[in-house]
């Protein structure tokens, strides 16, 4: 059976303001100039905003407002606290992040124009020069020795006329700073991006299946059902799922929480559980 509801607004008998809903089962009784709205009957009903919701509905978008907002507020804080690397944990707070992003750029640019070190070379301002896996730019330029010089880490270098000193770059860590090399700055960022994105993703997958879930429909007459499909039950907030495939019937069955099938047409439903409870589940799943 339908019933008619309406918000109906009256003044209690303190003076007070108070809003309700109100409805019929025939349309004829409705009050002049209302516009009303078609509910199964017994299903719980509140004001939102304005408007007539469902009281699962109603609960069901403010758990998962809530839901996704605290799971956006850790997916910041697991990136904040960064990931392992080696001996260290590289933090990715904003500031690392951006760091993370110049360093990978910089360190890039200087692996892929850095030049052989050779004797007699003319060393111009912004040349890098790489050897055994490490970069150089000159302090002083000039032309390099006929002998390759000891590359001492941390150390300006005298070679010929030039004097060089490495490439390295800073990177925020859980003990603080540390200086790295090109090839290892270059792996930070490229670890740290995907640390980033895979985060991100778990977000987004989850806040997906809260989206898909919300948008779960209700019991309709005359409607093909296939296995997978799933209603929410207003009255109760209960989720059914398909066991088989058919059709709806003409009129709705009597889906009660404390059965666990029930036939309906050619369908047969199987009862899955609260949609709170499954929401909540759901909002669970990334850590």
């Amino acid at each position: 059976m339908t019933i008619y509801a309406y918000i109906h607004e009256y003044t209690d008998g303190q003076g007070n303001q108070k809003t309700t809903v109100a409805s019929t089962f025939d349309p004829k009784f409705l009050p002049p100039g209302v516009v009303a709205q078609e509910f199964p009957d017994g299903t719980p009903l509140t004001v939102v905003n304005g408007q007539i919701e469902p009281e699962y509905l109603s609960s069901l978008s403010s758990t998962a407002t809530k839901g996704l907002a605290q799971l956006s507020s850790q997916y910041f804080q697991q990136i904040s606290a960064g990931f392992s690397y080696g001996e260290n944990t590289v933090t990715l707070g904003r500031n690392d992040q951006l760091n993370n992003q110049l360093n990978l750029s910089v360190a890039s640019f200087a692996s892929l124009t850095a030049v052989p070190w050779k004797p007699g070379l003319e060393v111009l301002p912004t040349m890098v020069v790489t050897s055994s896996g490490t970069y150089w730019e000159p302090t002083v330029p000039g032309t390099t020795g006929t002998s390759e010089p000891a590359w001492i880490s941390g150390a300006e270098v005298q070679d010929g006329s030039v004097t060089w000193h490495e490439i390295l770059f800073p990177v925020g860590t859980t003990a603080g700073n540390i200086l790295v090399d090109v090839p290892t700055a270059l792996s930070i960022g490229a670890s740290g991006a995907k640390f980033i994105n895979i985060q991100r993703l778990q977000y987004q997958a989850t806040k997906a299946q809260v989206q898909a879930f919300l948008a779960t429909p209700t019991w309709t007459p005359g409607v093909s059902a296939s296995v997978g499909n799933q209603i929410i039950i207003p009255q109760t907030g209960g989720v059914w799922t398909v066991k088989g495939t058919g059709v709806t019937g003409a009129v709705q069955p009597f889906f009660s929480n404390t059965t666990t099938v029930v036939a309906d047409g050619s369908v047969t439903w199987m009862y899955v559980g609260q949609a709170l409870d499954i929401l909540n589940n759901i909002l669970g799943a990334t850590p």
